[in-house]
């Protein structure tokens, strides 16, 4: 699809962001196995149109520490990218995130990406804009712009990874806490779809589902879910390892294999040898005594 050149709406360019902080971690040169989350019911049921007018949903994918929950949300993010007309809007908080003081850069985050997928929603960037007489937007204007946005784009799909990451997770105007209040008044009344990605900390839950009015979706990540996860993430290295060997070492590997099955075959040859002179000596000596 092609994209709108945001910078030309100043005002409402996003703050600076580090790299790779707005790029999924297997376009890093990591693999997302995690497919199997696209078949689940939460998430199908999260996805699925089939609910009320003017009706916001909000799936929390939740688990411990290295459960691999960037993974599964970068499988999730490629796939609605691909898949959905409207926009997908994301952001991957990291411990090395510099601005991981604000988790509100996410928001500026999403309105950059919205702006760039959309035409309609870039004219009304500009007009914001222009009523504002070209300045920066605050930090207010871009509640504002959001909760304008998601208004006038129907179906936007907003995704937050690692807000456990951020400093402050309550009491501050900068706290994770405010900011999934104000993503939840935002995206009320509306068709959007939230997905947050963290950690189970009770800063979180506390405000994702306190006075929600969106649908509330939970899905907790399991051991048999890593597992799973695991198992296919060491099969594609595996794979991609062996892609990547030259033809002299195949060969090796060949010749290897083929001499360890003429191995087999020769301890097989010997052991039947050994049993048939067993059965001849005993018969002799049946026959001796």
């Amino acid at each position: 699809k092609p994209r709108l050149d945001v910078k030309s709406t100043p005002g409402y360019s996003v703050a600076t962001l580090p790299t790779n902080s707005t790029t999924t971690p297997s376009r890093r040169g990591w693999t997302a196995p995690a497919g199997w989350i696209l078949d689940q019911p939460t998430f199908l049921r999260w996805l699925s149109l089939d609910v009320p007018a003017g009706t916001a949903k909000l799936l929390w994918i939740n688990g411990p520490a290295r459960f691999g929950k960037t993974i599964l949300c970068a499988r999730v993010v490629e796939h609605l990218s691909s898949t959905l007309e409207r926009p997908v809007a994301h952001l991957f908080f990291s411990s090395d995130f510099e601005s991981r003081k604000d988790p509100f850069v996410a928001m500026r985050s999403w309105i950059s990406q919205i702006l760039s997928r959309h035409a309609d929603a870039f004219g009304l960037a500009c007009q914001r804009w222009e009523a504002e007489q070209g300045q920066v937007a605050t930090p207010a204007t871009v509640v504002k712009l959001i909760r304008e946005l998601l208004q006038a784009v129907p179906g936007c799909t907003l995704v937050a990874d690692g807000l456990d990451e951020c400093t402050e997770l309550e009491n501050s105007s900068v706290s994770v806490a405010t900011f999934l209040e104000t993503v939840k008044k935002a995206a009320a009344d509306t068709t959007t779809r939230t997905l947050i990605v963290s950690r189970d900390e009770p800063e979180i839950r506390h405000a994702l589902t306190d006075n929600t009015r969106a649908e509330f979706i939970e899905y907790k990540r399991s051991p048999e879910d890593v597992r799973a996860d695991t198992a296919s993430y060491s099969k594609s290295i595996v794979d991609r390892k062996l892609f990547n060997i030259s033809e002299a070492i195949k060969r090796c590997l060949g010749v290897t294999k083929a001499i360890e099955q003429r191995m087999k075959g020769s301890a097989s040859e010997n052991a039947d040898k050994d049993k048939r002179d067993a059965h001849s000596f005993d018969a002799t000596m049946v026959i001796t005594m």
